[in-house]
């Protein structure tokens, strides 16, 4: 529950603190600003290590080992995400060159690409969204068999793999993403220098899990059920608030 209440408010906020100059140089006030809805997925991140690292303090859960159980996850979760945004038409890509054959037009006025630059309306860009998608599957694909080929791995294995191989993913992506305005540091965007950090974190995990971490025993798949199922009211609680958090937009969203 606090999952799901806090990762999309921090998504939320973190947005909010990089659009902050809009409302000091007076481009909005602060409603507008406030009242901007978008969520950045770095701030959910964020968000969510502090709740599961809080939760481990107080029920004295190992924390390398709650965070490799939610590691696997994630991806998928992230697969199932980015198809939102390519029917939204959000997190697009820069536009194709004439000699790039696969590409995605956007037509419909309310997609949020064409909200924000109506210029962009029939060209051909970069469907980011999918190229993020398939690298999310094929990372979440090898989070499983690492989990289930491994049983005895150090804990932390799994949370490391996927920190590295995300900050990747989102680095090489981000060199085809569209959206104005970017913000560059050393000639590199904000969103890159966050997945350099989250690439060397990774990296530093990996070799601490492997040099001074413990082994988890076998798993147990049986009690690992029962826990799902004594679980199950907050499961179905949780994917209403996600649902209605990011499914009920009406016609001005994911229409084409």
């Amino acid at each position: 529950m606090s999952l799901a209440f806090g990762a999309p408010l921090s998504a939320y906020i973190i947005t909010r603190l990089l659009d902050l100059k809009t409302w000091l140089s007076a481009e909005k006030n602060f409603f507008e600003y406030i009242r901007t809805v978008s969520f950045g997925l770095w701030g959910g991140l964020l968000g969510g290590l502090l709740i599961l690292g809080a939760f481990a303090f107080q029920t004295q859960t190992p924390l390398l080992a709650l965070l490799d159980s939610f590691a696997v996850g994630v991806p998928l979760a992230q697969v199932l995400g980015r198809l939102g945004c390519l029917n939204y038409g959000c997190c697009h890509g820069t536009e194709c060159s004439p000699k790039h054959q696969f590409g995605i037009r956007y037509l419909h006025a309310q997609t949020k690409v064409l909200r924000y630059n109506p210029k962009l309306k029939g060209k051909r860009l970069h469907p980011t969204q999918i190229y993020s998608a398939l690298a999310n599957l094929v990372i979440y694909l090898t989070m499983l068999t690492i989990w289930l080929s491994w049983e005895t791995r150090p804990e932390g294995t799994l949370a490391a793999t996927f920190m590295a191989l995300y900050g990747l993913k989102r680095f090489s992506v981000e060199f085809l993403r569209g959206e104005f305005p970017r913000v560059y540091f050393r000639g590199l965007t904000l969103w890159q220098w966050f997945s350099l950090s989250f690439v060397t974190l990774g990296l530093g995990l990996l070799i601490f899990v492997f040099t001074a971490g413990r082994t988890i025993g076998y798993g147990n798949f049986a009690s690992g059920f029962a826990s799902i199922q004594s679980a199950q009211g907050i499961i179905i609680v949780t994917a209403l608030i996600l649902g209605l958090v990011y499914g009920t937009h009406g016609k001005k969203i994911g229409s084409w």
